[in-house]
């Protein structure tokens, strides 16, 4: 196969939709804050994920995004992946990646958002691929608990 007939690599996502849960908040360089509970039940993966971005001592100058539905959770050794979509500033249209992990020291959170239809970013706190737990930035004040099934 010559470079110029590849094809892009894809991401499968193999996981138990009966167990495994995240939980947690706190606050993030930027200044952003977050709060996350989402967990597997019964096949389906339910909960919220929120952002608030500030810019000065104002929210209302920043970024506050809330996720109407979660499609799926991945737990695995401590760290969390988990996507769906959402609005930003009550605008729907919006779709998000987490990562969180919980660590013995500083947990670590990440989240990008992204417009739905274009795919053009509107937020992320770091850079690298979704499915990298080691892109997560460290969490200032507070934490996560990861579960796995």
């Amino acid at each position: 196969m010559t470079a110029a007939s590849a094809s892009p690599a894809a991401t499968v996502l193999v996981y138990n939709p009966q167990a495994g849960f995240v939980v947690g908040g706190g606050t993030l360089a930027g200044p952003a804050a977050f709060a996350i509970a989402v967990r597997n039940s019964g096949g389906t993966t339910r909960g919220t994920v929120q952002l608030v971005v500030w810019r000065g001592l104002v929210v209302w100058r920043g970024l506050v995004f809330h996720a109407d539905s979660v499609d799926w959770l991945v737990t695995s050794h401590g760290c969390a992946l988990t996507a769906g979509h959402g609005r930003v500033d009550r605008r729907s249209g919006f779709s998000f990646g987490v990562i969180a992990v919980q660590t013995a020291g500083s947990d670590r959170f990440r989240i990008r958002i992204w417009n739905t239809a274009t795919g053009a970013p509107v937020f992320d706190t770091s850079s690298g691929p979704l499915s990298d737990c080691t892109t997560a930035g460290r969490v200032s004040a507070g934490g996560v608990l990861v579960r796995d099934g």
